[in-house]
């Protein structure tokens, strides 16, 4: 009984049971070549116990294996440049989204209360500061103001 997996292989009967024609017609190509990958791998090519006829069939196999692990290579970058565009278009939608957000709650949020200066339309926080700014730069305004806040008392 070998001692460690690798003292069992290759796995001769394992090889001689497989047909590279049945893999070239498709039957049960996945798991037949990721079974025999070790066994493939543990062939010593220089064995002298090895006829022609074994070594084609390696050969083949290996061949069948290296095809198989390229098209499935070749599907996952395709499937890899798929996500990465669609990743892509996800991030342009979360940062659209995002911008829509913050717009949306600066136009819900209410501006703080503003007084205009009706000559110059300056806006102030205050009306002590939107009078004390007539006084300065528009007198006439100030005046006729004041004028009708005294007649409103």
């Amino acid at each position: 009984m070998p001692e460690t997996e690798s003292e069992a292989l290759p796995d001769w009967k394992l090889l001689a049971d497989i047909s590279p024609q049945l893999i070239d017609r498709g039957i049960a190509v996945t798991d037949t070549l990721q079974a025999i990958l070790p066994s493939i791998l543990a062939v010593d090519a220089d064995d002298e116990e090895l006829g022609i006829d074994a070594l084609k069939k390696l050969l083949r196999l290996s061949q069948q294996a290296i095809e198989y692990l390229l098209k499935t290579q070749s599907v996952l970058m395709e499937e890899r440049d798929s996500r990465a565009a669609e990743l892509d278009r996800n991030k342009i939608q979360v940062k659209k989204l995002i911008n829509d957000l913050m717009n949306k709650k600066m136009s819900n949020s209410s501006p703080p209360d503003t007084f205009n200066c009706p000559s110059c339309n300056k806006k102030f926080l205050t009306d002590v500061f939107l009078m004390d700014h007539q006084k300065r730069r528009h007198p006439e305004t100030a005046k006729a103001s004041e004028a009708s806040g005294e007649d409103d008392q």
